[in-house]
């Protein structure tokens, strides 16, 4: 469910919060679906704003709408891991910076590809071990691959998080400043 892991007991708590008797069958209750979706909606907006888009409209919660959700990876490995996962980072964006190539550009066009999954700043384990070894030209081992897709599929779901990646790969952005050319 949108890419949510809940427990039985979660679910069953759902099901209880908007069970209702049904018209038929008094004996049987049904989930009100619509009322479900009612009560998310109100989460990041108010309802019929289209009939009135004057009415004033709460900010977000950040616990919800995190905008930098992407940008970082809080998955912890095994310290062994993280030791070795730093080494070949290290080594990539060394690799990058001799090279003058960024990464994030590569994996932007593998996860618009039509073939993509199509998900927000995510590609699949193939893809990323693709633009890795055959885009990027990095020799990275087997090993190597491993530990970079145990740390970046944040969500256990096949999915690797490029953004987080790339953010401790490439070099940060930097505003261009037409006076620090003279």
């Amino acid at each position: 469910m949108a890419g949510m892991n809940l427990s039985p007991a979660e679910i069953g708590g759902i099901v209880e919060k908007f069970a209702e008797a049904c018209r038929n069958v008094p004996s049987m209750s049904l989930v009100n679906y619509q009322a479900f979706c009612d009560h998310i909606d109100e989460s990041f907006t108010v309802k019929n704003l289209e009939k009135y888009p004057m009415r004033q409209v709460n900010d977000v919660p950040l616990d919800i709408m995190n905008a930098t959700r992407y940008q970082t990876c809080s998955k912890r490995l095994t310290d062994e891991e993280e030791e070795e996962l730093h080494g070949v980072l290290t080594r990539i964006a060394q690799v990058c910076k001799i090279k003058r190539i960024l990464v994030k550009p590569v994996f932007d066009d593998a996860a618009a590809n039509k073939n993509s999954t199509l998900s927000v700043n995510r590609v699949t384990a193939n893809q990323f071990k693709q633009a890795l070894n055959v885009k990027l030209g990095l020799r990275l081992t087997t090993s190597e691959v491993q530990v970079l897709l145990r740390k970046f599929d944040d969500n256990n779901d096949g999915m690797v998080n490029y953004v987080s990646f790339a953010n401790l790969v490439d070099p940060p952005e930097q505003a261009f400043d037409p006076y620090s050319l003279r």
